[in-house]
């Protein structure tokens, strides 16, 4: 399961760590119908882009590259024969601004008349030649951040919606930059940095930086600038944005990125400047012009991160703060519903942000996710330990329909989050908190009545428990929408066993033994998925482990140690997390931080003495 040669490693503190369970295990074929129309985007993004960046200065032709007040080290020479403005003839080769001067008002002048006799010199070769380089180099960009895509973030891919995005932001920026950075605005810098913090917040962090860093490239060559003037500014500024751009707490975050970034401009400024021996007055102007447009880009994109989030289907922290605030409605529907379920899961947040702090993932995703994954309880509490006042509802149903209804709440809950437009991941976190664990007490419940009727004997009787799930629920009459639960009480709580096949319901019936379990097994199982991210794994471990320590008559240290080994130890070998992105290592973090919760919680307190106190009899102080 874990590439570890076939070893399996019996306790966490044997773990060689460092193994990512989410790496797929076979190669990706590009030949597949839904991989080739990704290629086919990414090759429809790789032209446009290379037009937009080829239409930098007049469209099919070099771009005009110079600016008033630049020095070069060289002198400006004229490419061809050409006449100015004032009507004086220049031969090819002749000096047009002499070396180490200022590009004067007059100089520009006599410099676009030399470029428009250069492009008019052109023939229709020289300009496909041009537009053919800049869709090869386009093209060796994109390939490369699809590569590293499909190496380091292939979930990512599948994400159809969000990578069209991604694209359609791309040409966008590119376009905007290569608009933007025209004279006399000069303001590349502002839709690159806006589109940066865009692509810090919906895509994995490396991407992002990828992808600026090629566009950044792109936009200098749209400019015809050299790459020591320009790109690396752009480049330096943008990836201290994507850098400092991982989660946003504050409304004010934003803006400070800005302002930090557009230091890092004023600084790369000053070093080109100093470097290419350019004027204290153009310097001046770069770094003041570069820092403000970084700081507008902050300002901006707080008023739009709303529609960015909507759009993108991202999540900051900001909204998971708004989310968390115990008066949201769905929140208060659940505290006045299921009591115990609320308690239950504002203890599962507590012990999930812990464990999140501790590997470094999202711990306020995982606090909020925590008050939200059994909400699905609400519509039938009393079918669940932590709601029970003595009685227990299941004692007059069998294994099956018990199993029906504690199953259920996956999908009762992801209804709920959807009708109070919870965010999706949320509702990831709801829907994968069980992966594809086992209701294991009413499976044994179930296995040990079929192996008592086959023992009977009796085909008649074996007939009768063909499709347990089906006959019950066709007796019951209640609806399965409105069924909700999960297991984390004293003998309810949810375990898990290795998943073997999942077998359908309505099997033939057979007398043997492991047949029937496997029969069993598929109507006691959660549907799934298993978690897909590190956070709905933490929330699976930590929902798992309150619940199982709640049963526990005696929760000292040393047994609320051995609880978190074994669950954690068997939704592993269960291979729960196969898919979630976690590391060994990380899950044994996972695993310290749940007993240093856990044990906390259940501390012991010191017994006070009882005093009676003076002429009252029978009263205690405490």
């Amino acid at each position: 399961m874990f590439s570890n040669g076939g070893r399996r490693w019996g306790r966490l503190d044997r773990w060689p760590g460092l193994r990512r369970t989410g790496q797929p295990s076979h190669p990706r074929k590009l030949w597949q119908p839904w991989m080739l129309g990704r290629l086919l985007l990414l090759g429809v993004t790789t032209v446009v882009v290379s037009l937009v960046v080829n239409a930098g200065g007049s469209f099919w032709g070099p771009p005009f590259a110079f600016r008033e007040g630049e020095r070069y080290d060289r002198p400006i020479l004229a490419r061809v024969d050409f006449r100015s403005m004032d009507d004086k003839e220049y031969l090819q080769g002749s000096i047009l601004v002499p070396a180490h001067q200022p590009i004067s008002e007059k100089h520009l002048a006599l410099l676009r008349a030399e470029h428009a006799a250069y492009l008019q010199s052109l023939t229709l070769r020289d300009y496909l030649r041009h537009w053919l380089g800049l869709v090869l180099i386009t093209a060796g960009l994109t390939t490369l951040v699809a590569v590293c895509t499909l190496r380091y973030y292939p979930s990512f891919v599948n994400d159809l919606r969000k990578l069209v995005l991604v694209c359609a932001s791309v040409v966008l920026g590119a376009g905007l930059g290569v608009v933007f950075g025209q004279a006399p605005w000069y303001a590349a810098v502002l839709p690159l940095m806006m589109l940066a913090m865009i692509l810090s917040l919906a895509i994995p962090q490396g991407l992002a930086f990828l992808v600026m860093v090629s566009l950044a490239l792109l936009v200098t060559l749209a400019h015809g600038a050299s790459l020591e003037r320009q790109f690396v500014v752009l480049a330096s500024g943008l990836v201290a944005c994507v850098l400092m751009l991982r989660r946003v707490r504050r409304r004010s975050q934003l803006v400070i990125v800005g302002f930090c970034a557009g230091i890092v401009f004023v600084l790369m400024s000053l070093a080109v400047g100093l470097l290419t021996d350019q004027t204290w007055t153009l310097i001046t102007w770069d770094a003041g012009r570069r820092f403000f447009y970084s700081l507008l880009a902050g300002l901006c994109l707080t008023g739009l991160l709303p529609f960015v989030e909507k759009l993108f289907g991202v999540v900051t922290d900001i909204s998971l703060l708004e989310l968390g605030d115990v008066s949201h409605p769905l929140l208060q529907e659940l505290l006045r519903r299921a009591p115990g379920t609320y308690t239950h899961s504002v203890t599962v947040a507590t012990l999930a942000e812990a464990a999140a702090e501790r590997i470094g993932a999202n711990p306020l995703l995982c606090r909020v996710g925590s008050c939200f994954h059994d909400v699905g309880k609400m519509l039938t509490p009393h079918y669940f330990v932590e709601n029970q006042a003595g009685e227990n509802r299941h004692a007059s149903l069998t294994p099956a329909m018990s199993a029906l209804i504690i199953i259920n709440h996956v999908k009762d809950g992801v209804a709920l989050g959807q009708k109070y437009r919870l965010p999706k991941p949320i509702l990831d976190i709801i829907e994968q908190h069980h992966g594809t664990t086992l209701v294991e007490y009413f499976y044994r419940q179930a296995l040990r009545k079929w192996q008592e009727q086959l023992a009977r004997g009796g085909e008649a009787v074996a007939k009768e428990t063909e499709t347990p799930l089906a006959s019950e629920a066709r007796s019951d009459g209640a609806p399965a929408s409105a069924l909700s639960g999960s297991p984390n009480g004293s003998s309810l709580v949810a375990s898990s066993v290795p998943a073997g096949p999942m077998t359908h319901a309505n099997a033939e019936p057979t007398t043997d033994t492991t047949r029937a379990g496997e029969v069993l097994e598929s109507n006691f199982r959660y549907p799934g998925p298993k978690p897909q991210t590190r956070e709905a794994g933490i929330v699976m471990l930590a929902d798992a482990v309150e619940g199982a320590a709640r049963a526990l008559t005696d929760p000292s240290p040393g047994s609320l140690q051995k609880l978190v080994h074994e669950i954690v130890l068997k939704r592993l070998l269960e291979g729960q997390f196969d898919e979630s992105g976690l590391t060994l290592t990380e899950l044994r973090q996972i695993e310290e931080s749940l007993c240093k919760s856990l044990i906390a919680l259940y501390h012991a307190r010191v017994k006070y003495p009882e005093t009676k106190s003076p002429g009252t009899k029978g009263a205690v102080i405490r």
